[in-house]
């Protein structure tokens, strides 16, 4: 009968391992999305030293992240499988099938935790974009909007590789994302538009 009670409560575990799958996507495996980024061309898409430094990082990074998803979807599917023997006439076996369910709310969780990464340094970028448009401006340069994407590049990677070196990388992203900040000459630029 303990087994039978300590079970009941068991069955619940899967709902946080859900939510600790998320914030593994979401602060651990995101070098494997920034990875796929900057594989595309994106200029925005920082990877973090130790993950471009050690080639085997990633391989071993994606394993251990096939490995937690292919743990919490057979935890949930037991779950679910305990949940049917005990409350329903129906075979246990028919939540097996629930596995396919979960494997597509995993990768939608991935999908989603990783592509928050992406929008926060996105706006770090878009940051560091306006700050060059603004210094250009400011001197009475000429608009070329090649120099100003890759002056926007380097500054950005200086930037957040000397933040990482302090281990401040994420607090930074964090800080440069939030920031509103607009330059005052762009400022009375839109202000006069209208």
């Amino acid at each position: 009968m303990d087994l039978i009670s300590f079970l009941n409560y068991v069955t619940w575990v899967p709902l946080v391992l859900w939510v600790a799958l998320f914030f593994w996507f979401r602060m651990v495996a995101y070098p494997l999305y920034l990875k796929t980024q900057m594989r595309r061309g994106r200029k925005w898409a920082f990877l973090p030293e130790f993950a471009s430094k050690n080639r085997s990082y990633i391989g071993f990074l994606r394993f251990r992240c096939i490995l937690w998803t292919f743990i919490v979807i057979m935890l949930s599917t037991l779950s679910v499988v305990w949940v049917m023997w005990k409350f329903t006439a129906y075979p246990p076996l028919f939540g097996a099938v629930s596995a396919v369910f979960f494997l597509f709310v995993a990768l939608f969780l991935y999908r989603k935790a990783v592509r928050r990464v992406g929008r926060l340094l996105q706006s770090a970028y878009f940051l560091e974009y306006r700050r060059a448009c603004y210094e250009s401006d400011s001197r009475g340069n000429l608009r070329n909007e090649a120099d100003i994407l890759n002056r926007t590049a380097w500054g950005f990677n200086r930037k957040l590789r000397n933040a990482e070196k302090h281990h401040r990388l994420r607090k930074y992203v964090y800080a440069m994302a939030a920031s509103k900040k607009i330059p005052p000459d762009l400022y009375a630029e839109t202000m006069n538009e209208f």
